[in-house]
């Protein structure tokens, strides 16, 4: 445990992953507070790929391949990294994934990242997003990832129509931002 707090302290996520199922073994922690540490190890693995190369984007996904079966299905460490292959440049890669994990459960963390990556065919993309609005007319996160895609189609009626929608069910500075975007 004590040897956990030291790994954590100097933030060597590394050395903390290969002591996690010691501490399971040892229950050295309670259940709900080793779930909380897992996960705090996971992510900042995966958030401390910063560069963009596709050495960067390697070492992603090779990071995603040790997660756990069970947080490797959770919303929050997909979006993190979604996030972490975005900030790669690795968006169309990101795309890819984001479309199968909301095709097995939705989360708007998950199309709050779909509409930060931009994929191969941005038509395509805009198509597929358009069809979760039949499901989700109200939904404020999928109205802006639907208008930051129409932005990326030079859809700019469309951008304005989804944006100023998802800006009237909540009054995000995010939304704001990328109204004034449009605008400008």
């Amino acid at each position: 445990k004590l040897l956990a707090q030291t790994y954590e302290r100097l933030y060597d996520w590394e050395q903390l992953r290969k002591l996690l199922p010691e501490l399971k073994r040892s229950q050295a922690l309670p259940a709900e507070q080793l779930g909380k540490l897992e996960r705090k190890v996971y992510a900042s693995l995966i958030g401390q790929t910063t560069s963009a190369s596709s050495g960067a984007v390697a070492q992603l996904e090779k990071t995603w391949r040790l997660l756990p079966k069970e947080l490797a299905g959770d919303p929050e460490m997909e979006a993190v990294y979604a996030r972490q292959l975005i900030a790669a440049g690795a968006p169309a890669v990101a795309e890819k994934f984001l479309r199968k994990a909301l095709r097995k459960s939705w989360d708007d963390r998950l199309v709050h990242c779909y509409g930060l990556a931009p994929g191969e065919d941005l038509a395509q993309q805009l198509q597929l997003a358009e069809g979760w609005l039949k499901d989700r007319p109200n939904n404020p996160e999928l109205l802006l990832c639907l208008g930051r895609l129409a932005l990326d189609n030079h859809a700019w009626d469309k951008a304005q129509e989804y944006l100023q929608a998802s800006l009237n069910l909540s009054n995000r500075p995010e939304t704001c931002a990328e109204l004034a975007n449009l605008l400008a």
